[in-house]
């Protein structure tokens, strides 16, 4: 093999190699800390329900009973006029509460949603359901800033395919050009081999397995490497950022697969 023979021509493309799983592999740890930070904001979505003031404490449990057998709908929870200007409070402090006199907040239930309910539509449907409710004065649900949301999903997903299928692209092509570039060096001595009667699939075989050491190889210290970023950069990072250890699974997985893909095209049939 060209790492025995030519070892700083292996070195650089095994450099090559493991450049473009490092930068394969950052892009998958930043998509996954990007899902769960969508995930943590999809969990902040919930409806409120604001109630008429004449509606009596047993008619509020009946509404919470009847609220939590709409589909989509985990739990109910009753926020009294006390708790909702605590809420206040400890959101803008005492001052902001203290010219408001006796308490204006109304009574509300605080619905919160099933995971795979918290999206645009099927909240809309939820609140409607619950708006027409007797003894429901009004709904919120943060509409404009859900929708917003949606709107931002559905781009991150786009150009994170389009980016993870560039990516992925060029981290094969580049492992296909190393394997496709010792397999031209040696071409001489290939033909060699060839008019002594060493069939294609016999002087072949080693760059395949080049291929394959070289994709496992680069997937590794790529690997190592977006690790030990990752340690360095942690203190600067934002808190919660995580670097699943199935990412690194995954570059060398794709190091290795990549590896033998690409030595098996890039020497043709």
């Amino acid at each position: 093999m060209s790492f025995k023979r030519y070892p700083a021509r292996f070195l650089v493309s095994l450099l090559t190699v493991s450049l473009s799983l490092l930068l394969l592999g950052a892009f998958l740890c930043l998509t996954l800390n990007l899902k769960l930070a969508l995930r943590s904001l999809r969990e902040k979505v919930e409806i409120e329900a604001f109630l008429k003031d004449e509606v009596p404490y047993s008619q509020m449990e009946e509404l919470a009973g009847q609220i939590k057998l709409i589909d989509g709908v985990e739990d109910v929870v009753l926020v009294t006029k006390e708790v909702a200007l605590l809420n206040l409070q400890r959101e803008f402090g005492k001052e902001f509460t203290e010219d408001l006199g006796d308490n204006p907040l109304p009574l509300s239930l605080r619905v919160k949603l099933r995971e795979g309910w918290r999206k645009g539509e099927k909240v809309r449907g939820i609140a409607a359901k619950i708006g027409s409710l007797d003894g429901v004065e009004d709904v919120e649900y943060g509409g404009e800033w859900l929708g917003r949301l949606d709107r931002f999903v559905f781009l991150l997903l786009v150009l994170d395919l389009i980016l993870g299928v560039i990516i992925g692209l060029s981290s094969f092509m580049s492992v296909s050009n190393v394997v496709s570039r010792t397999f031209l060096a040696r071409r001489n001595e290939l033909e060699i081999m060839r008019l002594v009667g060493a069939t294609r699939r016999f002087i072949r075989r080693p760059f395949l397995y080049e291929g394959i050491l070289q994709g496992l190889l680069g997937g590794g210290v790529g690997a190592a490497a977006l690790f030990l970023l990752f340690l360095l950069l942690s203190p600067k990072l934002p808190s919660g950022a995580l670097l699943p250890p199935k990412v690194l699974g995954i570059q060398v997985g794709l190091g290795l697969a990549f590896g033998g893909l690409g030595g098996r095209f890039s020497l043709g049939n």
